[in-house]
């Protein structure tokens, strides 16, 4: 009779409800990669994977850095805490993925599907985002200074409390996207319209980059001198 014998009958013994949490199965490296892979803390940096289905596959703290994965299908995905610098998700369908707390730097999530993303306290500096689609996606308390949003879809985004300095939205579509609490200075908000944000305070606007053709919400008024003029 073994040591674990022994506890587990003095245990029952004594009337105390013992439990063995024993996982069923762990995360292999080594898996193929496939939709509902587990590669958690694994080092797939610099690695070919473009066009693979990863539908609910989990990357949490998994090291991406400069990987193609490029029109992949990552639906419902897991990729908290991934490390993402310079890898590429151009074209991919990221619906419903969950990139909380995903960092790196000079990303590129051109247009992808990710309708109702999630990536709030991500750390995507110089990401570039023209073209995305993403209505509904979070970036709640996101650093994304320099970040690339050109022509993106962005209608009920959350952008609450996120860092949005020097960041570009030229040509973004913006209705009901939520900038409560962003910080902008110097936001490129050149000819884009925001008249149906919300959120926005003049305090944001004094800060930001516009010009004659950019329209703000009813009550927001252009500052007399756009800091970016010339």
């Amino acid at each position: 009779m073994n040591l674990k014998t022994i506890a587990l009958g003095a245990a029952c013994t004594l009337g105390v409800a013992y439990w063995v949490n024993v996982p069923s199965a762990y995360a292999s490296c080594n898996d193929v990669p496939a939709a509902g892979v587990d590669w958690s803390s694994c080092n797939k940096s610099r690695k070919v994977l473009s066009g693979l289905d990863f539908s609910g596959a989990t990357f949490y703290l998994t090291n991406l850095s400069a990987t193609d994965l490029s029109e992949t299908t990552l639906e419902n995905a897991n990729l908290i805490r991934a490390e993402v610098t310079r890898a590429s998700f151009a074209n991919a369908n990221l619906a419903g993925a969950d990139l909380t707390k995903v960092q790196g730097q000079r990303a590129v999530f051109d247009g992808i599907q990710a309708e109702g993303v999630d990536m709030s306290k991500a750390e995507l500096l110089r990401t570039s985002f023209v073209g995305a689609h993403m209505t509904s996606a979070t970036f709640s308390k996101g650093e994304l200074s320099r970040a690339n949003f050109s022509g993106a879809t962005l209608d009920g985004a959350n952008f609450g409390r996120a860092n949005l300095s020097r960041a570009i939205f030229d040509g973004a579509t913006l209705t009901g996207t939520d900038f409560t609490d962003a910080y902008m200075r110097l936001t490129n908000v050149q000819g884009v319209d925001m008249s149906g944000a919300i959120g926005l305070e003049q305090r944001q606007i004094e800060l930001a980059c516009g010009d004659p053709q950019t329209a703000l919400p009813e009550g927001l008024h252009a500052p007399d001198s756009w800091p970016c003029e010339d």
